[in-house]
């Protein structure tokens, strides 16, 4: 265990809803800090997302950026300085996985929430005065840190995506019930690691658009695919063929990753997007749950019959209306 995992362990600051999760306060190298939720529970029925942001002070909702694929070692520097200029002038979070990738420097000169979202087995924590740096090392610029476990299972790399999507989706709800507010989320698919599929999948089960960054083996081929004239993907997941080709209203393609160019994507589909449901999905199946316990319990099965009674009396009335004879 490093002095940095047993530290932050030492400041731990509240408890969650029956033990579900932790906050603490994580001191890195160098004297940057980030709040870090343990989650003990991440799929538990009925998370307590709303209490989590209201103790983290990201409540009153946001645009979010969601980074898909991220991986450290690549040469992404334009590409997360467009990223962190769109969201400096949106006032938008930013979620990634939490391990260095190139965002997090950027973020910090911006001052950006940028959050962190990993299993909680994969990861490691940061050493003091280590001349060698993890590549799934929790990295310094992150302001808050979701680190997931499961009561039943450790969870591995992709097991994290429906609780980062999720996430997602509650920060940008915010309090649209008393608001009538919702913010945007878009996707930024960069494909610099095999871990994307899910998070792809999801976002197209949102209606949300997914920017796909030139660089990567796999993004590089869906725009060659998408440029190509008989529109052909080759080499790629069949899965992820399937969203092309059925769903391609939702993948927007860059022609290259200069920091101009993805930080105009970001800024339009933040501010305008035109066929993103108004009303959140999460919030639209609330309202429909309640609208049908409230169907349920005004039910009377008196009314149906009060219904069929009025029914014959107007065909029985109509049989009885007089014919109108020709002179």
């Amino acid at each position: 265990m490093s002095q940095y995992q047993s530290n932050y362990q030492q400041q731990k600051i509240e408890y969650g809803t029956e033990h579900i999760y932790e906050i603490f306060d994580f001191l890195f190298p160098g004297s940057n800090t980030a709040k870090l939720i343990k989650v003990h529970d991440a799929y538990a029925k009925n998370f307590p997302f709303k209490e989590i942001l209201e103790r983290l002070y990201l409540e009153n909702g946001a645009p979010v950026v969601n980074i898909i694929g991220g991986k450290s070692g690549q040469d992404r520097n334009k590409l997360y300085a467009g990223i962190a200029r769109a969201c400096f002038n949106t006032d938008a979070v930013i979620i990634d996985n939490g391990i260095t990738s190139g965002v997090e420097k950027h973020s910090m000169r911006k001052g950006l929430k940028l959050i962190g979202v990993a299993p909680d087995d994969e990861v490691q924590y940061p050493k003091v005065n280590s001349t060698y740096q993890d590549p799934y090392e929790l990295c310094a610029g992150h302001t808050h840190l979701f680190l997931l476990n499961n009561k039943e299972q450790d969870l591995r790399w992709t097991q994290e995506s429906l609780f980062k999507i999720t996430l997602a989706l509650r920060i940008a709800e915010g309090d649209y019930q008393y608001s009538g507010v919702y913010q945007r989320v878009v996707h930024v698919f960069v494909g610099d690691s095999t871990n994307y599929i899910d998070e792809i999948r999801l976002a197209v089960k949102f209606q949300q658009p997914i920017i796909v960054v030139p660089g990567s083996e796999v993004c590089n081929m869906i725009i060659q695919g998408v440029q190509s004239q008989n529109g052909v993907y080759r080499g790629l997941d069949s899965e992820l063929v399937e969203y092309l080709t059925d769903y391609p209203q939702y993948f927007f393609m860059l022609l290259d990753s200069s920091s101009d160019e993805v930080a105009q994507y970001i800024h339009f589909f933040l501010t305008v997007t035109p066929y993103i449901q108004s009303t959140p999905i999460l919030y639209q199946k609330k309202k429909q749950n309640q609208y049908e316990e409230e169907d349920q319990n005004d039910y009377n099965p008196d009314d149906d019959e009060k219904k069929d009674k009025q029914k014959q009396r107007q065909d029985q009335d109509q049989d009885q209306d007089p014919v109108e004879q020709d002179p």
